[in-house]
């Protein structure tokens, strides 16, 4: 049986920002308000989010 996603599963795939590390370009990854690069442990804080990636 196929299961087709609902209209809010899609919403929040859509939503979902994907953070580029600007130090080594790997994909970075959001937990607790801290954005980190699992590479070079970069790191983020949401009062950053705006001046880096807007």
């Amino acid at each position: 049986m196929d299961k087709t996603p609902t209209q809010a599963e899609n919403e929040e795939v859509l939503q979902k920002h994907v953070y580029i590390c600007d130090r080594c370009g790997s994909e970075m990854y959001e937990k607790n308000c801290k954005i980190t690069c699992p590479n070079c442990g970069n790191r983020f804080d949401c009062s950053d989010l705006n001046i880096y990636f807007d």
